[in-house]
Order: C-alpha cells, then sequence, then structure tokens
C-alpha cells in the first residue's frame, strides 16, 4: 500500500471530498482515503430481508432494556 508521510494537502481533511472519503486512525493518525460507496439497485433476497428484520428487532429489544432497566 502507498503511503505519504508529512502531505500538506491532506493535514487535517476529514470526511467526504466529492467521490472520496477520509476517514483518520485515532490510535495512530494516520489518514486513509476510500471511494464512496455504491449501494446495489438489486432487490434484497429474502435471506438478507431475514436478518435485516432480526437485527431489527434486536435493535427494538435494545431500546426498550435501556428504556426499563
Amino acid at each position: 500500500m502507498a503511503e505519504s508521510k508529512k502531505n500538506i494537502a491532506t493535514e487535517g481533511l476529514s470526511g467526504r471530498v466529492g467521490n472520496f472519503i477520509f476517514r483518520r486512525r485515532k490510535s495512530d493518525d494516520k489518514i486513509f482515503v476510500s471511494r464512496v460507496p455504491v449501494g446495489s439497485e438489486e432487490e434484497p433476497s429474502e435471506d438478507q430481508k431475514n436478518i435485516r428484520r432480526r437485527f431489527q428487532r434486536g435493535i427494538i429489544y435494545g431500546k426498550s432494556a435501556i428504556a426499563n432497566p
């Protein structure tokens, strides 16, 4: 992987610039650049829909557990 040191252009960058996302890793203060993710235009499969439903139920349960300790 390419590495740039002491790059004035990326110093302090974070967030989205055009089609790129800049992320800073807190542990060693390195900046990573990646393209903006592109979602699929295909309909999710039944398995994916089931997993999303289970995850949604987990979120609802977690929020209710926090609200009523």
